[in-house]
């Protein structure tokens, strides 16, 4: 039986103060790698030393890798109490398994006449954010009856060949700890539903999967805050040179522009999209995505410095 307390009490001396979730397993605190000090999205497994950080998607076997960096006594400690069973988690996350769809999997479409409460609270859940049926099969939205999936819509993604890559799973009660389920896999991998998508054509870029429902069709999702050179997404942006708009959250105006001035560097013509008050294009109705699409603005180096200045000034994103 592992010595819970002795283990939050060597990360919080380093991490700082935590959340638990209800089991005692899962730890949140404040990502030393992010910079977001203000969420507490790093969490750590109490039990294996598993630690993930949901907003620049940090990860990793064991948190003494983060321990060592401040405080390595904090790290030797953390390793004498875990054992040598550190080894096998490690292999666990190398070896990147492959994706499946989640078993059990069901599509909301074909259950729209069932009495099951829990499959009548998922479909509730998707007509409440203003999905219809049209919206249920186009991104094949699906849930299972039972296990750590229930009462939770999955989306699934493929690739170009129809192969699944990935898949996310949103629950849709607002008190439960972890609002995505996500498979194990690098997500600079993988371009999500890369089936839906005209390289051809102007595509949107969104944060999360859930927003790409309010968006037109060739549209996809970054799966996080960090898009970086090396990701698949960016490799087939800028070899077919697919004109952007990036419609980011409202509160990270300074990636917007580095990923915009990125883009530019390979002749990607790139637009920005005004969200105005909503904080994501998830708050959107479709239509009203629609309009501000039509009056996205093109990104010009020189403007998109000044305009960071300003927000800058503004104290919007200190």
């Amino acid at each position: 039986m592992i010595d819970a307390k002795e283990r939050i009490e060597i990360l919080s001396r380093v991490l700082g103060t935590c959340t638990l979730d209800r089991k005692g397993i899962n730890a949140a605190f404040r990502c030393p790698d992010c910079g977001d000090l203000k969420k507490q999205k790093l969490v750590v497994r109490i039990d294996t030393g598993q630690y993930h950080c949901w907003v620049c998607d940090a990860r990793g076997a064991s948190v003494a890798k983060i321990l060592r960096r401040t405080s390595p006594e904090a790290a030797a400690r953390w390793e004498g109490i875990t054992g040598s069973h550190q080894r096998r988690f490690l292999d666990e996350i190398i070896e990147s398994p492959k994706v499946e769809v989640p078993g059990g999997f069901r599509l909301l479409a074909e259950s729209l006449d069932s009495f099951d409460p829990d499959t009548r609270a998922c479909i509730d859940y998707v007509h409440d954010r203003g999905l219809g049926v049209r919206e249920m099969w186009y991104f094949r939205l699906g849930y299972v009856k039972r296990g750590k999936l229930s009462r939770r819509i999955i989306m699934p993604s493929f690739d170009s060949e129809g192969k699944i890559n990935y898949w996310t799973a949103r629950a849709i009660d607002n008190k439960v700890f972890g609002k995505y389920v996500n498979p194990p896999v690098p997500r600079g991998e993988f371009i999500f539903n890369e089936i839906n998508l005209d390289w051809r054509k102007e595509i949107t870029l969104v944060e999360g999967p859930f927003d790409l429902t309010k968006c037109d069709n060739n549209a996809t999702a970054i799966l996080g805050s960090n898009m970086s050179r090396k990701s698949a997404l960016f490799q087939a942006i800028a070899s077919n040179r697919t004109p952007t708009i990036l419609a980011l959250d409202s509160d990270m105006p300074e990636k917007q522009h580095k990923w915009a001035k990125s883009l530019s560097e390979f002749d990607v013509p790139v637009k920005i999209l005004d969200l105005g008050k909503r904080k994501d294009v998830g708050e959107m109705s479709k239509q009203e995505f629609l309009e501000a699409k039509s009056k996205a603005r093109n990104w010009d180096k020189f403007q998109g410095i000044i305009n960071l200045s300003r927000i800058m000034r503004s104290g919007s994103i200190l």
